[in-house]
């Protein structure tokens, strides 16, 4: 990133008065704080670097526990307990309560 900045620096130099800085677009007397901003910058982008690699290894660990099964549960019993015939009777009861035209024959059939 440093010989970037320098390369990019001594272009506009070159481009505006015709002249080559060199180092001194570095460690100059116009740029004090080059090196200290461009050394932030970098730590900046290597921990943001570092972040994104180690999410990456979370998820392929993630990714790669979750491809194998756990091991399933076998049932005791396959038929319902004894007690459901209530909760189903109950249901059916508060049904029929709650509808408006309960115990009503449906309309008659019109012929043409």
């Amino acid at each position: 990133m440093v010989v970037a900045y320098g390369i990019l620096e001594n272009i506009e130099h070159v481009a505006a008065d015709g002249q080559i800085e060199g180092l001194a677009t570095l460690v100059g007397s116009e740029h004090i704080l080059a090196l200290p901003v461009l050394a932030v910058v970098t730590a900046a982008l290597a921990a943001l670097g570092a972040l994104v690699r180690w999410r990456i290894a979370i998820l392929e660990a993630q990714l790669a526990a979750a491809g194998r099964p756990e091991p399933r549960r076998r049932l005791v019993t396959e038929r319902p307990m004894s007690l459901w015939w209530i909760v189903a009777a109950t249901c059916a009861r508060v049904w029929i309560v709650a509808r408006n035209n309960a115990g009503r024959a449906p309309p008659p059939r019109v012929s043409t």
